[in-house]
């Protein structure tokens, strides 16, 4: 593992990341690409970015996603991965805020969406758990817009 070359490379994707919350998994994806890194498994990497100084690593929010599958999450903009960020770009309180308080109304407008198609499919289970999951977005939405 190539420590030196990991770094630059992430360190050049972060910046020019549209998003500078990005998706531990799509960072992995995009550094496996690159031979001359060197081999390293998903926890070495990890492992690296939490010890750097130049990035923080973001864990997801535990929530009891029920009987939805991951592809399920992943269609309704919900992704369960740690996301990682450059130090120099974490943003202000109230900018965390805004940015939050947007991705949460754009969950809550996914999962709307998956649960009427749920509804429309007479599949009472899923539509039952996307609702409860939709409670959950949109109280959390409400604790959000108190602080943007």
């Amino acid at each position: 593992m190539n420590l030196e070359a990991i770094e630059q490379r992430v360190l050049s994707y972060l910046k020019q990341a549209t998003n500078p919350l990005v998706p531990f998994d799509q960072l992995l994806e995009f550094l496996r690409r690159e031979e001359e890194l060197g081999a390293f498994s998903d926890a070495e990497l990890l492992a690296f970015l939490r010890n750097h100084e130049l990035f923080d690593v973001v864990e997801p929010i535990q929530i009891d996603v029920g009987e939805l599958s991951e592809d399920e999450l992943n269609e309704a903009g919900l992704r369960l991965t740690p996301h990682i960020i450059l130090t120099t770009r974490v943003p202000t309180e109230r900018e965390m805020a805004e940015q939050m308080a947007k991705q949460l109304q754009s969950l809550v407008d996914s999962l709307n969406a998956a649960m009427v198609a749920a509804k429309e499919a007479g599949d009472s289970s899923k539509a039952q758990a996307l609702i409860v999951l939709l409670a959950r977005a949109q109280e959390l939405e409400k604790h959000v817009t108190k602080f943007a």
